[in-house]
């Protein structure tokens, strides 16, 4: 989930809730870290999904996806494709973005779905709304006849975080209007009402019961040394708004019908993503 940061879930912004459906998801069937670290280099995003994958850390050098390229890895879209699996990436901007398209036949992708190859009739700020790019996923891997890895990336909730008025939901206080901070709660409760609409189509297609659904934040979204961030930040926690606070992201494991509803303070980071899932699956790590 792009930009998603740890501070908002469970959080209320004047007595309402930012993040609905993932405090549901959270408090249902779900492992939530809420001690999770992004893992970034240069390349932000991608990065972020390079260390998930691999739990190799990136490089600071340049974006992962363009200096390794052409290496040889074995991940965990690999571990699943020997598994039987059907490996598939869905994303609302352009293809070549980071390097995904050549990169990703590496990283054992099968299928990559960019903007150019889905339905752009919903835009909003760079590329196709997570709504949109949501229900387009869902579309496809319902048609999968094989057990399958999708990997989706939301876009709608990325810097400078602008909605249309139309979809903007939060009556934002007066010193909160047109600041960063203000119009991040914004498109944060824009990706999280997607986020809803999702998990109902998952159900609608009859992909829910037997999936396991996991959402992380690749990195932080506002940044405590710009926009006033570190004062606006830490007078709506009531804490201070540190470098600490800015990396922390959610992950959350959510399990349909497990009975395990868990929060676990370990701290860890997108490197523990792939021994995590793998421990859940069973699947083994040379």
């Amino acid at each position: 989930v792009e930009s998603l940061q740890n501070f908002v879930i469970f959080n209320e912004y004047l007595g309402e809730e930012v993040t609905p459906n993932l405090n549901k998801l959270i408090n249902n069937n779900s492992l939530y870290f809420d001690k999770y670290y992004s893992t970034i280099g240069k390349g932000n995003t991608v990065d972020a999904e390079f260390t998930t994958f691999n739990s190799l850390y990136p490089d600071i050098e340049r974006e992962a996806y363009t200096l390794y390229e052409e290496n040889t890895f074995y991940g965990l879209p690999w571990l699943l494709r020997d598994e039987g699996y059907k490996t598939a990436a869905f994303h609302g901007y352009k293809g070549e973005f980071w390097n995904r398209e050549n990169a990703y036949p590496g990283q054992g992708i099968e299928e990559f779905y960019s903007m150019e190859d889905l339905d752009q009739s919903d835009i909003i700020g760079m590329g196709i709304s997570d709504i949109s790019v949501y229900n387009q996923s869902v579309e496809i891997m319902k048609e999968y006849e094989e057990p399958f890895f999708g990997f989706i990336i939301t876009l709608t909730n990325h810097h400078p975080y602008l909605l249309p008025e139309e979809l903007t939901t939060i009556d934002l206080l007066e010193e909160h209007e047109e600041t960063k901070f203000g119009n991040y709660l914004q498109t944060v409760k824009y990706t999280d009402y997607a986020i809803g609409e999702f998990i109902e189509e998952l159900k609608e297609a009859g992909l829910y019961e037997d999936s396991i659904i996991v959402f992380y934040g690749d990195h932080h979204g506002l940044n405590y040394k710009m926009d006033n961030n570190d004062i606006i930040v830490s007078e709506y926690l009531d804490k201070p708004y540190d470098y600490d606070e800015m990396l922390n992201i959610p992950l959350i494991i959510h399990i349909p019908d497990s009975g395990i509803t868990e929060t676990i303070s370990t701290t860890g980071g997108c490197v523990d993503f792939l021994p995590t899932i793998a421990n859940l699956m069973n699947l083994q790590i040379p």
